[in-house]
């Protein structure tokens, strides 16, 4: 008893894991009282064993080792967190380390379960995962065919060009072949020219001969494809060479196979439609014949921007369908099922046609449709 200053030796006993007893620390922790009187005063004069019962069932010994020492819980100056045995076997440790219960980990001290916590990670792993997948697919599809109409003031191509491609002096474009008017840029976009009557010389420089306008790509391998461009439409005229209609305005060709077979989408019309049609050879429209497959009412807002995805597309069956989207709303969508006249399935080209009409457009793209 002297050698331990006054404590008895049971006060001190050193258990098997190297530090004082379960009850010894317990009666230093709470100034000399017993486990259960402590417990008793922190559950309102209920033994341990009732708390045991109100929290599920589990031991005292869970329940102290679950939380972090505070006040009277912390150990004494001086003394080390030593091992405590536990029910079961295993040791749980205080002040460090990772403690395992019941086959889950947990942080010491914390009671948060690693388990949630890579539940969480794996969580925002997917979110990232899906938002990253969405912007992929927001992003614009790639061109099969984006020419370049900006830069300086110019004549692209004419008439001319098609008609005398060896002449000197003769604007060849690569990408277009202009067969009636011509195609300038000005002020960064393309532009027919002033629509008049008269065939253009090699520059274009006295006349335009745009008020028929008649332009393809040079391409003619394009099928389920969709067409995206800008179009201001400035204004009709009534003196070209062609006397004023109701169709005048501007058009898109799709799987031009000839001046006789193809698709056209009108998107401009004096007459305030939007128009999909066929035209097959044979007939008096410039040796063929046109089919209309669909229209819708469309007021043209002359002098300003407007923004048209026209797509075409075959499906099971031979059917082939046309849709016209105007700045991000579908406007019109018509099917050829081959019963006034066989579907055009082969690729083509793609174009413009305007009549009587002065226009500019600007980022004309063709995508996959």
């Amino acid at each position: 008893m002297d050698r331990h200053d006054g404590r008895t030796e049971n006060a001190v006993r050193v258990d098997r894991h190297g530090g004082p007893t379960e009850d010894a620390r317990h009666v230093d922790q709470h100034d000399g009282r017993t486990e259960d009187a402590a417990h008793a005063d922190r559950h309102d004069g209920r033994t341990e064993d009732a708390v045991r019962v109100n929290r599920g069932g589990r031991v005292g010994d869970a329940l102290r080792a679950a939380r972090p020492f505070r006040g009277a819980d912390a150990p004494a100056a001086g003394v080390p967190a030593a091992g405590v045995p536990r029910r079961g076997g295993g040791v749980r440790r205080r002040g460090g380390g990772v403690r395992r219960r019941n086959g889950e980990v947990r942080r010491p001290g914390s009671g948060v379960r690693w388990r949630g916590r890579r539940a969480v990670i794996v969580g925002a792993a997917v979110a990232v995962a899906a938002a990253a997948t969405l912007a992929v697919l927001a992003r614009p599809r790639p061109a099969l065919f984006a020419p370049r109409l900006s830069g300086p003031d110019r004549l692209v191509t004419n008439e001319f060009a098609h008609w005398n491609p060896r002449t000197p002096g003769t604007h060849v474009s690569r990408d277009w072949d202009v067969t009636s008017g011509s195609l300038f840029v000005r002020r960064g976009v393309a532009w027919t020219g002033v629509p008049d009557a008269s065939a253009p010389d090699a520059g274009s420089s006295r006349s335009t001969g745009s008020s028929v306008f008649r332009m393809t790509t040079r391409r003619r391998d394009f099928d389920d494809v969709a067409v995206s461009l800008r179009l201001r439409n400035l204004g009709l005229t009534g003196a070209g060479r062609a006397a004023a209609s109701e169709i005048d305005g501007v058009h898109v060709f799709l799987r031009w196979q000839s001046a006789e077979k193809l698709y056209v989408v009108s998107l401009n019309r004096r007459d305030g439609l939007i128009v999909v049609k066929k035209k097959l050879p044979g007939g008096e429209a410039n040796g063929g014949t046109y089919v209309t497959l669909g229209q819708a009412p469309y007021a043209v807002p002359y002098g300003r921007w407007q923004a048209f995805r026209v797509r075409i597309r075959t499906s099971g069956g031979g059917l082939v369908t046309i849709t016209v989207v105007k700045d991000g709303r579908e406007v019109l969508s018509a099917t050829d099922d081959g019963g006034e006249g066989a579907a055009i399935l082969t690729p083509g080209a793609v174009g413009l046609r305007g009549d009587n009409c002065d226009f500019e457009f600007a980022g004309f793209r063709v995508t996959r449709a």
